[in-house]
């Protein structure tokens, strides 16, 4: 799921407001390891939508092993192995959530009209009602979530914002 990995991150991530230092030094450290998560996401099939892209960057984020090379960019970026995984899914989350703002919205608003559409189908097996329903709240629970990143780290990453569009390959 695009953002199923953000929704796990202990409310403790959330105790203090990500600083625009934070977000710069994601860049920083996004366009010098530009080679590895191309490779990591070429591996993992990225479509190229800025959403899978962002939870790309969130899971490898998460699942890099430092070498004494890549540890010396992070800390370069004012990062350590722990702080790392952190601000980036911070900074990630921020970003769509920017990015999604009112059509994001808008798009929950469709998601309930499709939720009500589908119960009260009764051309759709009950079983297939059940799948449905199951990814559509799943999905809704996801933009939920992206949404709901707080408005200081919001506040964070706009004036990063094209920038941070290089980094997610999101083009208007």
């Amino acid at each position: 799921m695009v953002w199923a990995a953000l929704v796990l991150l202990p409310s403790t991530v959330w105790s203090q407001d990500l600083s625009a230092e934070q977000v710069k030094g994601f860049v920083g450290v996004m366009e010098e390891f530009r080679p590895f998560f191309e490779r990591y996401a070429e591996d993992a099939d990225d479509d190229g939508d800025p959403a899978s892209t962002a939870k790309l960057v969130t899971d490898w984020a998460h699942e890099f092993k430092c070498s004494s090379d890549m540890l010396t960019v992070l800390e370069k970026h004012g990062f350590d192995q722990d702080s790392w995984p952190v601000v980036a899914a911070r900074v990630s989350q921020a970003y769509m959530a920017v990015k999604f703002g009112e059509h994001g919205q808008d798009a929950l608003g469709q998601m309930r009209r499709a939720v009500m559409e589908i119960e009260g189908n009764r051309d759709i097996s009950a079983e297939d009602k059940a799948q449905m329903l199951a990814q559509m709240k799943e999905n809704m629970a996801v933009m939920e979530k992206t949404l709901s990143a707080p408005a200081a780290d919001q506040d964070a990453v706009r004036e990063f914002i094209p920038q941070l569009d290089a980094v997610f390959g999101w083009s208007d």
